[in-house]
C-alpha cells in the first residue's frame, strides 16, 4: 500500500517537474554505489523509499536560492536563535538538527552516532555549528 502510495506521487512530481526529475534521477543513479554505501543499515526496499523521500528535494534544489536562504537563516538563526526554516538540498530546519541532537543524546541505542553529532559548544556558537 505504501509502497503503490509512494509510486504515485512520483509519478506526479515527474509530470509536474519532468526537467529536475529527469536531472535528479540522472544523478541518483550515477551516484547509487555511493548512496548505497551511506544507507547499508536499509534493505533494497528500506534503500528505495529513503531516495523516493529525497529525489523531490533534491530536484528542487536551487544553489544559488539557497545561498540566500542560508545567509537569512544565518543571520536570523545564529544571532537571535529565531530563524527556522529549511535550507540545503534536503531542505532541513534547525530546530531538526536540534531535535536529532537531543534525541541521539537521549537514546542508548544511538550511541555510536553520537560522536557524529557531537557540538559541546553553546548559545550562538552552537548555532553556528548546526547550520
Amino acid at each position: 500500500m505504501i509502497l503503490s502510495m509512494i509510486v504515485c506521487a512520483l509519478l506526479s512530481f515527474f509530470d509536474t517537474y519532468p526537467d529536475e526529475a529527469g536531472q535528479t534521477v540522472e544523478h541518483l543513479t550515477a551516484g547509487r554505489a555511493h548512496i548505497d554505501s551511506c544507507l547499508t543499515g536499509l534493505d533494497e526496499t528500506g534503500r528505495t523509499m529513503a531516495l523516493a523521500v529525497v529525489a523531490p528535494e533534491m530536484s528542487l534544489y536551487s544553489r544559488m536560492l539557497d545561498f540566500v536562504e542560508l545567509r537569512t537563516l544565518f543571520t536570523l538563526y545564529v544571532t537571535t536563535g529565531k530563524g527556522n526554516f529549511s535550507v540545503g538540498p534536503f531542505q532541513m530546519k534547525p530546530s531538526f538538527i536540534e531535535e536529532l541532537h537531543r534525541r541521539v543524546d537521549a537514546d542508548p541505542a544511538l550511541a555510536s552516532y553520537r560522536r557524529l553529532l557531537r557540538c559541546d559548544a553553546e548559545g550562538i556558537a552552537r548555532r553556528r555549528e548546526i547550520l
